[in-house]
């Protein structure tokens, strides 16, 4: 427990992450824009139903604690507070798949020829 607790308090390590739908949004140009659009609303799709499990799991700690955040020294807010994180992932990366689909459908029509 003490390795833990000193652990705990400690920077993180500089994270290394590439996330493939970013880069594939990079090179989204040279797709057919349908398909594309068809890409993101998969994504949407997928993205809407963590967030439906990250509420529903949140809902519930939250009925253990009175309708709130449980304290800072209980073991559940640790869940809590990496819900909230994902939760707030879940709707930005909703939020910017529904833009992306939104531009590949709206030029859809208008993609020059090759």
């Amino acid at each position: 427990m003490q390795m833990l607790r000193e652990w705990v308090t400690q920077a993180p390590e500089p994270r290394h992450t590439r996330d493939d739908l970013l880069l594939k949004a990079y090179a989204i140009w040279t797709a057919d824009p349908a398909a594309g659009a068809q890409l993101f609303a998969d994504e949407i799709a997928s993205h809407q139903e963590r967030l439906r499990v990250y509420e529903q799991d949140w809902s519930e700690v939250e009925s253990r604690h009175n309708g709130g955040a449980p304290p800072v020294w209980h073991p559940e807010f640790g869940n809590y507070a990496t819900l909230k994180c994902g939760i707030g992932f879940e709707r930005e990366r909703i939020g910017w798949l529904e833009w992306m689909r939104q531009q590949l459908e709206s030029g859809s029509t208008d993609s020059p020829s090759t």
